[in-house]
């Protein structure tokens, strides 16, 4: 991996025909806007660009004496993304394992090979950030990646590409600045979950602590549908002779999510509902997968308009496995 230093006038020059096709996330925009030019695409996150809120996957009618099929278009033209580590790590390690694993979504798949990440550094987490909990950092980095520290004057940059011809050596110097930078802003962050709590968390299934855990929550889904992470969706068809078939986000937060053609409920309540979310984020996806389909972003405590915090939910699910287990 190549390492070196961009000065702001070459950084610019390297942005100056990508404009079109560039997206900054909404958190990284704040903190490093001004490093972007206006005509920049804001987005909340990824998941924007890759799992589209609507898309057609495809249109039918029909011809007389057969049914045609149409399969809906996609974007193929190369995108930049540059976005926080957490929201880069969505991508890499929650989205792509579960859209580019068999079986693949091909319009996914077809997005993703097209899209370029950059990982800006977060110097300033906010209070409610907790990514070192989900073993992230704010200085994450993935070899798929560019990674960026914007500084005063120039920006140090980390990866392979077309960057990073326009790059010069930074030496020993910036080296050590870098880390002292990481120290500071890693210093008094949350250590790791412990490594037996995706798995001592499905014992607790049925455990009381959900109700109180969950009585707050209004269910109203704005957790789901601004998180990096969350991919669920529902497909409708629209038409009869003519028309498309619609895949749309959906959110495990609604009570219709899980409604049988029977009527029958599996999640009827909210407490199954809430449980069904932090379950899946902390216990079957890393049981699964290997890591939390939680990157500790922290948006969901950022927006929720009852000020329900799924760390709450962790650190009280935590004591209680710890106290078992004493």
């Amino acid at each position: 991996m190549s390492k070196g230093l961009v000065t702001k006038e070459k950084w610019w020059k390297w942005l100056e025909d990508k404009k079109d096709r560039l997206f900054l996330s909404e958190r990284a925009q704040k903190r490093y806007g001004s490093w972007f030019p206006p005509e920049v695409k804001v987005v909340k996150n990824g998941k924007e660009i890759l799992l589209p809120s609507g898309e057609e996957m495809y249109r039918y009618f029909w011809a007389g004496e057969e049914w045609k099929v149409e399969e809906g278009e996609v974007n193929t033209a190369p995108l930049f993304f540059f976005s926080l580590p957490c929201e880069a790590r969505a991508i890499i390690e929650i989205t792509d394992k579960v859209f580019l694993h068999e079986p693949i979504d091909k319009n996914y798949r077809q997005r993703r090979k097209s899209l370029s990440l950059g990982i800006l550094a977060c110097l300033q987490p906010e209070p409610t950030c907790f990514c070192s909990l989900v073993g992230g950092g704010p200085f994450w980095k993935n070899e798929e990646a560019l990674f960026l520290v914007p500084r005063k004057e120039d920006i140090y940059v980390e990866g392979e590409g077309e960057l990073l011809s326009y790059s010069e050596e930074g030496g020993e110097k910036v080296k050590q600045e870098i880390q002292t930078l990481q120290k500071e802003v890693e210093s008094g962050l949350p250590s790791p979950l412990p490594s037996y709590f995706s798995q001592e968390l499905y014992q607790h299934f049925e455990d009381e602590e959900w109700d109180d855990i969950s009585w707050h929550c209004m269910n109203c889904g704005a957790c789901t549908f601004l998180c990096p992470t969350c991919y669920c969706f529902d497909l409708s068809i629209e038409g009869r002779l003519k028309g498309f078939q619609l895949r749309s986000w959906d959110s495990c937060m609604f009570p219709k999510f899980t409604l049988h053609a029977s009527f029958h409920n599996p999640r009827p309540t909210g407490k199954e509902r809430v449980r069904q979310r932090v379950m899946h984020k902390f216990s079957y996806f890393p049981e699964r997968e290997g890591n939390f389909a939680c990157v500790g972003c922290g948006v969901c405590v950022e927006k929720c308009p009852v000020n329900w915090d799924i760390r709450e939910a962790i650190e009280r699910m935590v004591e209680k496995i710890d106290r078992l287990r004493a």
